[in-house]
């Protein structure tokens, strides 16, 4: 016999898996969750595998790589908050990617910051990933607070950075009409978050929530 006969699929061997069998067996896998509509999403992303990074000069920079990598990955981020071996991202309101469907998020979040990670350190680590919804900008405020909390308690205790979009003019030259033009670009930026136990820093990260627009600046 040819052995190019055997190329591709043999008609003539029957499926044992019927239309019906196969709806049956997507029925064993557990049911993905949407998350609510118009509600902030919190991603708490912890390290794994990061006791003996913890301490290195390059830990800082690696966090960063991680939320730079977090902010740019398809989801319309607001900002991404750093301290130890942990991230949290907070996810606007509209965003509508995969159906927010929850199991996609938690993979593919974990997926993007290990990776970064791993490429950073040059060793194999993980994050896991879990998923809070925040009705309100000042439930996104009062989240924030606690892990800004627990980053104190952290053998490398801070009060953590943010990492988030930053609107930037920039001066241009348009050809066609002879005139200056200025255009609107935007760069992440990082900053260290402010202690929130102090009203006035609550009532200045609160503004930059509420705005959604990019143009109030941290």
């Amino acid at each position: 016999m040819n052995p190019s006969q055997h190329k591709g699929s043999d008609k003539s061997i029957r499926d044992p898996l019927s239309t019906q069998r196969i709806a049956q067996i997507k029925q064993w896998e557990l049911p993905e969750p949407q998350l609510p509509q118009n509600a902030y999403i919190m991603a708490r992303l912890d390290g794994r595998g990061f006791r003996h990074h913890l301490h290195k000069p390059t830990l800082v920079n690696t966090r960063r790589q991680i939320a730079r990598q977090l902010m740019s990955c398809g989801f319309k981020s607001l900002f991404a908050y750093t301290h130890s071996d942990e991230v949290t991202l907070c996810i606007h309101p509209e965003e509508t990617a995969f159906g927010r469907r929850a199991h996609k998020w938690l993979s593919i979040l974990a997926g993007e910051a290990s990776s970064q990670a791993s490429l950073c350190l040059q060793a194999p680590l993980a994050f896991d990933c879990r998923l809070a919804v925040c009705s309100s900008a000042s439930n996104v405020l009062d989240y924030l607070y606690w892990r800004q909390r627990e980053a104190r308690r952290q053998p490398t205790a801070s009060a953590g950075e943010i990492t988030y979009w930053k609107n930037k003019s920039i001066n241009g030259f348009n050809p066609l009409t002879g005139e200056a033009t200025q255009a609107q670009r935007r760069q992440l930026a990082c900053v260290e978050l402010k202690p929130l136990h102090n009203p006035q820093h609550q009532a200045h990260y609160l503004r930059y929530l509420e705005d959604l627009t990019g143009n109030y600046t941290l």
